[in-house]
């Protein structure tokens, strides 16, 4: 990490503050890791929050699913609503989620809300 050269060159925390275009108090913080742990410290720690509760692996089932259309899975459109997908998910892994749940599940696989096109109901 950049910051742990400047603070072996002995720069002030206010110069690399500076010389970063960050906080005097994000630096002072970093400081502080770094004289208790040194550069290994200061590495990136991973994504905060809880632990996903989906592998990598039932992404990709669900995705054959999704990909299989609501149709096949016994809805008489084609319309994936987060409650139709929360209720495959139960019924694939056993799973309840929460619409929000769902939400952001569906933003990982990088799927996108869409909406149907309306067309008369005399076009038929």
């Amino acid at each position: 990490m950049e910051a742990a050269e400047l603070f072996a060159e002995g720069k002030t925390r206010a110069e690399i503050a500076r010389i970063l275009g960050v906080s005097w108090r994000a630096v002072h913080g970093w400081f502080k890791l770094w004289r208790a742990g040194g550069t290994q410290a200061l590495n990136a720690k991973g994504k905060p929050g809880p632990q996903s509760k989906f592998s990598d692996e039932e992404v990709e089932v669900l995705s054959r699913h999704l990909i299989q259309g609501a149709i096949a899975h016994g809805y008489p459109n084609e319309l994936w609503t987060l409650r139709r997908v929360s209720r495959l998910i139960l019924e694939t892994f056993g799973k309840t989620t929460s619409p929000s749940e769902v939400w952001r599940l569906l933003k990982r696989m990088n799927w996108s809300p869409q909406k149907p096109e309306r067309k008369a109901r005399e076009r038929g």
